[in-house]
């Protein structure tokens, strides 16, 4: 008897012991997905307060001085003068700007040729208000676009896009980064001077 439930301990003793294995390797796993999913939230947050936030732009105003269309050869003569705000939202990075060149395009095809802007740097919070004239002379452009050009400019508002194009990087960073920033904006004629001025706080928008 003695014998027999010595046996029946042992045969208990060994089955339980792979049950207790296993519980083991669950809590184990369990713990480690449980700490790596920890660990990734917290880099993924990490990178979100830390990294730094794209720079905004918004264009402040726009006044047209001069924009005639000549017949033959279908060419545009044009005098703008706009200030686009460039907005660094980051507390801690500055951003450097580089190659910048403003133009101004009409239905997608450029109307006004580039104006080259000198490189700056924007400390963190802070907001630049940029002035630039953009001057055009017998610019060149296709019938098709003259025709459409001609008929807006009759009806008193003509839709154009002011463009900046140009390279930035953030201080503590080695590269540079190419972006385009698109500023859309209805412009109504008047017999005055300016010509035009587009509402104040047209916010813009910027890819890389």
């Amino acid at each position: 008897m003695s014998s027999n439930a010595a046996n029946t301990t042992g045969n208990l003793s060994a089955s339980r012991q792979p049950l207790v294995n296993d519980r083991f390797v669950k809590i184990f796993v369990y713990g480690m997905y449980t700490s790596l999913a920890a660990f990734g939230v917290c880099m993924v947050v990490s990178f979100i307060i830390l990294y730094p936030k794209n720079p905004r732009f918004a264009l402040k105003d726009a006044e047209i001085y001069d924009l005639q269309l000549t017949a033959t050869p279908p060419s545009i003569n044009s005098t703008v003068h706009l200030t686009i705000i460039f907005i660094n939202p980051n507390k801690k990075a500055g951003i450097y700007y580089s190659d910048l060149v403003v133009y101004t395009s009409y239905k997608g095809e450029m109307v006004i040729p580039e104006a080259p802007i000198a490189p700056f740097y924007m400390d963190h919070g802070e907001t630049s208000p940029l002035s630039v004239s953009l001057v055009g002379k017998q610019q060149l452009v296709g019938p098709a676009l003259a025709s459409q050009f001609q008929q807006d400019r009759e009806n008193g508002k003509m839709e154009l896009e002011f463009k900046v194009t140009g390279n930035m990087k953030f201080k503590d960073e080695k590269y540079w980064y190419p972006f385009t920033v698109k500023c859309p904006a209805l412009m109504k004629f008047e017999r005055k001077t300016p010509l035009s001025s587009t509402t104040q706080g047209n916010v813009c928008s910027i890819k890389f």
